[in-house]
């Protein structure tokens, strides 16, 4: 077995007798704010995947990873920048069963990659170390559905980027 596996398995077995794991996994899509080198914010497409493990009533933990690209065919300059954010975050719910309000934060890794072409190349890669924070609204979608809206962000070092995301899974 690898060492995910004997975690998640020795996870499960630590849970009291009765208690059945419950959460959600799903896609994600959304618009991001971006923050560039000159200060700015620039809007762009979200995608990812997200899975979410209730730990009991109202705690959870979640795992996401979402990209972006802006791709800017100039008549100068090209450029190819490409993003993928993973992030694993600690959260609690408040509500009822048919609407309720979730906060959650915790560590994210952004890789960061530039290309431009243009009377030379120029390439860069970064990876950078941050916190992503999230909160907005759970909608179970009767039994096996549900459908988020959350507001949040990341930061990057000293840059910090916002992000609205419709995340969108099946519960179990």
């Amino acid at each position: 077995m690898t060492r995910p596996r004997v975690a998640l398995a020795l996870l499960l077995l630590s849970a009291p007798r009765g208690v059945r794991a419950e959460g959600a996994a799903g896609l994600a899509l959304g618009a991001g704010a971006v923050q560039v080198a000159s200060g700015d914010h620039e809007i762009r497409p979200l995608a990812g995947l997200w899975a979410r493990l209730h730990l009991g009533r109202a705690c959870f933990v979640e795992v996401g990873a979402d990209a972006t690209r802006r791709l800017d065919d100039g008549a100068v300059v090209r450029l190819d920048e490409r993003w993928v954010r993973g992030a694993l975050a600690a959260g609690c719910t408040a509500g009822r069963e048919r609407l309720k309000v979730a906060a959650a934060v915790g560590p994210a890794v952004t890789w960061r990659d530039t290309a431009v072409t243009g009377a030379r190349e120029w390439r860069a890669t970064a990876v950078e170390p941050g916190v992503r924070y999230r909160a907005g609204l759970l909608l179970p979608l009767g039994e096996r559905w549900e459908a988020d809206l959350l507001f949040g962000g990341a930061t990057r070092g000293h840059d910090h980027d916002q992000e609205v995301v419709l995340q969108g899974g099946v519960r179990w």
